[in-house]
């Protein structure tokens, strides 16, 4: 019987504790040649043979294949943490579950080891790669795991080394480009341990793969394992097991296994290093004894040291200072609360702004403006955002009151004023955001986000994400994967938002369009303010791992909801004229660090997963 197996291994090593007691002198070794801590050994190993749905076949070698696993990886490698799933409790929150604890549990020095195997999917009509979780329904793939989460999850672990093993068909589509083999020498692995590495290796590319093989286990995870438990070198790679086993596999079978980086997942050209824990038993003879010595003769007591002169003139600057500091101290709290009444004076003067020409003229909006500008003419943050607003609304009050805008838009959309605005954020913005989150940050994932000046025309958008719902009364098919009638539709590629849309007489927003209509006016990173607040949206720190009704969340200035959160929302605009086109707001999944205004997200338009949404506009 061919199985659709995929098998992902996520990497850890043994913490400098955990080796002490056993002897240091390999990891000394690697820790000296490549300039970097060995952290901790770490895994989530997943096994179904059993489905839940009886259109699924079981399968026979699964279960055994993943715990033999996790046996040899905590008694021949030192494996702390081992987490194991099979059968019943290896369900998708479970897995999702655990993979989250890797996000947040593992360090910069780790490496970690995810192993799944089960059944594997790929979608013919989008080329997604999917796994197949215990409780899944057969033929639907809104139940199953999309490759595109999974390596979500992989470039969250902030670990230095991910080692993804597929020993599954239709897994070859979550990898990149190989690369060349540095040279064997005595630095070899020592190149490899110190850069960061996402990589993988699997049996089957995008063909089915055996399930029956050798000793209770597939072909594949029989000569796998059989490497790891009987290579006698200290150190093993990836490549060093992958060299050995692949023309077996070859020879014996119809697969033909890879291994090479995973695409997208934050590889900098590293590798995984396994260090044995035969090797770490220290050479005791080696040691030479050190030799006794004769006691240290016992310091003299000096006398006490009596303030000079100059230790005097020393006391006197320290408590000046220190007095300079205090004062700076609150006046940078007198400044702080100044700027909260301007914010808060801001904020309801925005408020203002919305109201209708027929309650409040442009000419009450113009003096309101004035007033403002006027009291807080200096250090004011908000100044040049309130000098736009008044000349727009003299240039209102100048029209003639019937040719003034009564704008009403349609039913379930927010009429939105163009403007100029300051676009994006500097990227020190989201690496500070990152960092509350995450162990490993990088400054440079948020350069695309520097702030510019865009000016958008007025139009209109869904005060809410598409529900599923409206989306099936249009399409007649409901693809998500969390199923209710007013929750967000998701599992929808960008050309299927991009129809939806059209057939309304509707559109997709663009990318500035989009951060315009969610910002509201402010310049926080969130649009209601600095700091995360769960009061306004869905993410990966209260959404119970799932989607929710559209609306439950408290809405931004302008009336719209879960612009952050719930789902990312597909945007009408390619990334920087490339093939691919931006998302933004984050999801369900996602952490605080994602739901900025100015985070951008992109990926190609054919994808679809569980947390990939929209919203129209026209």
């Amino acid at each position: 019987m061919k199985r659709f197996i995929v098998t992902v291994l996520i990497l850890t090593i043994l913490p400098a504790s955990a080796f002490a007691s056993r002897g240091i002198e390999v990891v000394s070794k690697l820790e000296s040649a490549s300039g970097r801590t060995v952290g901790s050994y770490r895994a989530l190993v997943i096994g179904i043979n059993e489905y839940q749905d009886s259109a699924i076949p079981d399968l026979k070698t699964a279960v055994n294949d993943a715990t033999e696993l996790s046996q040899v990886l905590q008694s021949t490698f030192g494996f702390t943490n081992v987490a194991v799933l099979t059968d019943g409790q290896a369900n998708e929150s479970s897995i999702i579950r655990e993979l989250r604890s890797l996000v947040v549990q593992s360090k910069e020095d780790d490496s970690v080891l995810i192993y799944y195997a089960g059944h594997g999917e790929l979608d013919t009509l989008t080329g997604s790669g999917y796994w197949v979780p215990h409780n899944a329904k057969g033929g639907d793939p809104s139940t199953y795991m999309n490759n595109a989460v999974i390596q979500q999850y992989i470039k969250a672990i902030p670990a230095r080394h991910v080692l993804l093993v597929a020993d599954s068909c239709f897994s070859g589509s979550l990898f990149g480009e190989a690369r060349s083999l540095p040279p064997i020498n005595n630095k070899f692995y020592a190149t490899l341990y110190k850069e960061r590495s996402r990589w993988g290796m699997t049996s089957g590319n995008l063909t089915p793969v055996e399930d029956a093989g050798s000793g209770g286990h597939s072909i594949f995870a029989y000569h796998f394992l059989k490497e790891l438990k009987e290579s006698d070198k200290p150190y093993l790679t990836p490549r060093d097991i992958y060299q050995r086993i692949g023309p077996v596999v070859r020879n014996n079978s119809e697969q033909m296994p890879i291994t090479q980086p995973i695409k997208n997942a934050g590889d900098e050209g590293g590798e995984f290093v396994f260090i044995r824990m035969a090797s770490l038993v220290p050479q005791t003879s080696s040691i030479p004894a050190s030799p006794v010595l004769a006691p240290a003769p016992a310091p003299t007591p000096s006398p006490a040291p009596v303030p000079t002169r100059q230790e005097s003139e020393l006391d006197r600057i320290l408590r000046e200072a220190d007095e300079k500091k205090q004062q700076a101290e609150r006046d940078r709290r007198k400044s702080a609360e100044r700027n909260a009444e301007i914010e808060t004076y801001y904020a309801k003067l925005e408020d203002v702004d919305k109201m209708k020409e027929s309650s409040l003229p442009s000419e009450s909006k113009v003096k309101v403006w004035s007033e403002f500008i006027n009291q807080y003419s200096t250090d004011n943050p908000k100044l040049e955002e309130a000098q736009k607003k008044l000349e727009f609304w003299e240039k209102m009050a100048r029209l003639p009151v019937d040719e003034r805008p009564q704008i009403k838009p349609p039913e379930g959309m927010v009429h939105i004023v163009g403007s100029e605005y300051t676009a994006g954020a500097d990227a020190d913005q989201g690496y500070a955001k990152c960092k509350k989150y995450f162990a490993r940050c990088e400054r440079s994932w948020y350069t695309d986000e520097t702030p510019h000046q865009e000016t958008v025309r007025s139009f209109n958008i869904d005060s809410y994400e598409v529900t599923q719902e409206q989306y099936e009364r249009v399409m007649g098919k409901n693809p998500s994967h969390f199923k209710g009638s007013n929750r967000p539709v998701e599992e929808v590629t960008w050309h299927e938002a991009k129809a939806y849309c059209e057939k309304i007489g509707k559109r997709l927003p663009t990318e500035w369009e989009w951060e315009f209509a969610a910002r509201a006016g402010s310049t926080t990173a969130y649009y209601w303010g600095d700091e995360y607040d769960g009061a306004y949206a869905w993410t990966g720190n209260n959404s119970d791992n799932t989607t929710h009704p559209v609306g439950q969340k408290k809405p931004n200035r302008f009336g719209l909801y879960d612009m952050a959160g719930n789902v990312w929302e597909w945007t009408s605009s390619n990334y920087e004229g490339g093939g691919k086109v931006v998302l933004r707001g984050g999801s369900w999944i996602t952490l605080p660090d994602s739901m900025r205004s100015a985070d951008r997200y992109r990926l190609v338009p054919s994808i679809r997963t569980n947390n990939f949404g929209f919203r129209c506009s026209q």
